[in-house]
């Protein structure tokens, strides 16, 4: 019970750092939080494949997928299929998207979290993640789909 609220606590400023690192990147960029990590990581390796994108962003291909096809929409990124494999699709950003992003160079939380858990030695991850996956199995949360964070209206293939 001691250590209750600050465990709480440390969850609520995550995610309220997060919420607000969403909203300050819709207001700069016109982009959701989780659009904008997209674009940023195809800016420090331009192009990647769905796969690539979602290992970098640390989710589902499927959540990628749809935040691409948005980007692609509002054309910030393009898809192309490779001459030495036409199966693979590599995702590019546009001139557009690439302005976007120097424009106003974007400081993300999510990028601070990954970097934060990164700094965590093996077993510290490894307990960590236990001890999240447990609670998140208690809480009875193992239904909901693990999108990008803040990208609301994303739905998984297995939701359907």
């Amino acid at each position: 019970m001691k250590h209750q609220r600050e465990i709480l606590d440390a969850i609520r400023r995550i995610l309220r750092a997060l919420r607000e690192s969403s909203k300050v990147a819709e207001y700069k960029h016109g982009v959701s939080g989780a659009q904008l990590l997209v674009l940023q990581n195809l800016n420090s390796e331009n192009p990647l494949s769905i796969n690539e994108l979602a290992e970098k962003t640390q989710t589902h291909q499927s959540s990628v997928s749809i935040v691409v096809s948005k980007l692609e929409k509002a054309g910030l990124v393009r898809r192309k299929n490779t001459k030495v494999d036409a199966r693979r699709v590599e995702v590019r950003l546009s001139p557009k998207g690439r302005r976007l992003l120097t424009k106003d160079p974007p400081d993300l939380a999510q990028e601070k979290l990954f970097s934060s858990i990164a700094q965590l030695s093996h077993n510290e991850q490894k307990q960590l993640a236990g001890l999240l996956s447990k609670i998140v199995n208690t809480a009875g949360f193992n239904n909901q789909p693990a999108t990008l964070f803040f990208e609301e209206d994303i739905k998984l293939d297995s939701d359907d």
